[in-house]
């Protein structure tokens, strides 16, 4: 049974994982993860990520992660399961510099939000501005 993933949690994980890195990437924290980092919730199932560019020994390192840090750690990203939304990237959000490993979260605006033509901004680690464009 692997433990629910907390902010702590998350911080090991990061520094373990740049550990391995030999090569800069940028690592993209989707889901539960990113609630987590930004203290919307306590914990989490797992980690889900998104590496670019990807590399072998980083995903090497991700099964001895997992078992070493009792952690589930998958690969997927909403760019998986929706159609990639343009902009995602410049939308994402800088949290911290760990070796060569740039950590960012990415925070999916809900498809509603999108029709409802909502401007959604990241403005601290708690707190989104949810407001009409016209």
């Amino acid at each position: 049974m692997r433990e629910p993933v907390t902010a702590d949690h998350l911080q090991a994980f990061m520094k373990s994982l740049a550990a391995a890195a030999k090569t800069p990437s940028r690592v993209y924290l989707v889901g539960g993860a990113s609630s987590v980092l930004l203290g919307w919730r306590t914990s989490t199932i797992d980690i889900d990520l998104k590496i670019i560019p990807e590399s072998d020994e980083i995903l090497r390192s991700l099964p001895r992660l997992k078992e070493q840090l009792h952690l589930n750690i998958e690969l997927a990203s909403p760019d998986d399961f929706i159609p990639e939304l343009p902009g995602w990237q410049e939308r994402s959000r800088f949290i911290q510099q760990e070796g060569r490993l740039s950590f960012i979260i990415t925070i999916s605006m809900p498809r509603h939000w999108q029709r409802l033509n909502v401007d959604t901004r990241l403005t601290s680690k708690t707190s989104l501005i949810c407001s009409k464009r016209d």
